[in-house]
């Protein structure tokens, strides 16, 4: 996972400009907007080959990260992230979405999503 800054900003009487992606060489494929209510979960899957970065608009969540090897969870981690954090899933980092507050976010993929085949994998428990 790749925990982005997002302090390139200014603020003043008018309001607040945000620097919410900065990668000139990233190149996405699909922007989805998520509003989720407090309590309830997402995600719990991974990509082989997306990555996914986030970017929290409003509320609170927990995320717990796994990390998979041969189909298998081989490391979790979790993290509390809220209102203007980014980051950033990689490809086998099963990734499970918790929220603390109704929550609302961004999320960038650098694939599109196909139906037909989707990169888009369970962990067996």
């Amino acid at each position: 996972m790749i925990i982005h800054k997002t302090d390139s900003s200014h603020e003043d009487a008018r309001g607040l400009f945000l620097c919410v992606v900065n990668n000139a060489l990233r190149k996405y494929a699909d922007l989805n907007y998520t509003i989720t209510r407090k309590d309830t979960w997402r995600g719990d899957h991974y990509h082989k080959s997306t990555n996914e970065y986030f970017f929290i608009i409003s509320g609170k969540i927990k995320l717990v990260l796994q990390k998979v090897a041969n189909g298998v969870i081989c490391e979790e981690r979790e993290y509390i992230f809220s209102q203007y954090d980014a980051f950033e899933i990689e490809p086998y980092e099963n990734h499970i979405i918790h929220c603390l507050d109704d929550t609302v976010w961004i999320s960038l993929l650098t694939e599109s999503f196909d139906d037909n085949n989707p990169d888009f994998f369970k962990v067996e428990k």
